[in-house]
Parts: C-alpha cells; sequence; structure tokens
C-alpha cells in the first residue's frame, strides 16, 4: 500500500508546486469558454405548420400505404417536396438573412406532426430570422405546389400555423455550460502540464 501512497504524496506535491501554472491555465480555459458563448450564441428554431388534402385519387389507399412512424405515402413525399431544390430557391429571396441555397438547406429541416401535416422548422441566429425562414419556406411549398411546376400533381395546400416564436436553449443556462466545461478542461491541461514539466525536470 505504500506505492500507491507515495505516488499519491507526489502527485499533490507537483500539483501544490505548480499551482500557479493550473490556476493560470483554469482561469484563461474559463474566460475562453465565456467568450465563445457570448461570440457565438445559439440558433433559435421556429416551426411553420402547412395543412395538406390528398387528392381524391390516392385517398383510397391512403390507409393502407404508410411509412415507417405512422405517416402516410402522401405526406412524406409531400415532406420531401417541400425540402426539394425549386422550392428553396424560390424561398431564398425570401429568407432571412439573405444565405446561400447551401445554407438554407442545413438550416431548414421538414418533418409531420401527423398525417396530412408537414413542419417546416427553420434555424436562426434571432427568431425574426428563424421565424422568417420558416415562413418563407412554407410559402414557397405552397406555391409550388399548387402551380403547374409541381413535379407530384397540383396539391391543395395551406399555411396551417405560421412561425410566429422560436425556441432554443436558454443563453444564460449555455454561458454556465461553457464555462464550466472551461473551467475543467483548464485545470485538466494544467494539471497534465504540471505532471509532464515534473517528469522532464532535472
Amino acid at each position: 500500500m505504500s506505492g500507491p501512497a507515495s505516488d499519491l504524496r507526489r502527485f499533490l506535491r507537483v500539483i501544490q508546486r505548480y499551482g500557479i501554472l493550473v490556476g493560470i491555465t483554469a482561469a484563461v480555459s474559463l474566460l475562453a469558454g465565456a467568450a465563445t458563448a457570448v461570440l457565438r450564441p445559439p440558433m433559435l428554431t421556429s416551426t411553420a405548420l402547412v395543412a395538406l388534402q390528398e387528392p381524391a385519387s390516392v385517398q383510397q389507399s391512403a390507409n393502407n400505404n404508410t411509412t415507417g412512424g405512422g405517416t402516410d405515402t402522401f405526406t412524406a413525399t409531400q415532406e420531401v417536396v417541400a425540402g426539394s431544390y425549386p422550392v428553396l430557391v424560390d424561398a431564398l429571396p425570401h429568407v432571412r438573412p439573405a444565405m446561400s441555397f447551401d445554407q438554407l438547406r442545413h438550416n431548414v429541416q421538414v418533418g409531420s406532426p401527423s398525417p396530412d401535416i408537414i413542419s417546416v422548422n427553420a434555424k436562426g441566429k434571432n427568431a425574426a430570422e428563424a421565424e422568417a425562414t420558416a415562413n418563407a419556406v412554407a410559402n414557397s411549398y405552397i406555391s409550388y405546389v399548387s402551380s403547374s411546376r409541381s413535379a407530384v400533381g397540383r396539391i391543395q395546400a395551406q399555411l396551417l400555423e405560421s412561425a410566429s416564436s422560436a425556441t432554443g436553449p436558454a443563453p444564460i443556462e449555455r454561458t454556465i455550460v461553457y464555462v464550466l466545461l472551461g473551467g475543467l478542461a483548464g485545470a485538466l491541461t494544467g494539471v497534465i502540464a504540471a505532471v509532464v514539466s515534473r517528469r522532464l525536470g532535472p
């Protein structure tokens, strides 16, 4: 038992000797964590809902054709259409802030909370941006499937609920997490550096 106890005492002496190094490293990392939380605020998400009406030709078989999760084939197809190239391209002039097609595709996710309803979820740096983007894509989808350009035929769709609010992690909680993780990482780095310096030293 003397071996482990002796090693522990030596380790504690090293930490005590290099306490300033450990403290400085922890403090710098703590400040870096706080700066990261401030300079990179969390993205917020807003959702617009679109109600669909199935064409008569598919209503009869809708109950027998389902995909994973209980979403019917018709609705699942419309999810794909809502996130497709022509819909997103038409939405680009109306999203906020202005962004590239790839950025818009990255910031938008289309889902289905229930049959015959699709949800357009958009991310933004603030609530206004997230809401504007979600509504732009939802309106673009409605316009597209209602036109002769639609690759899946004309579909009756209407805005069930516009994006009017946004959700995301609380800034204060996120800052606390970043600060704590930064301080912990810094302290651990300082301890490792102290041990390595001790072993390489005389």
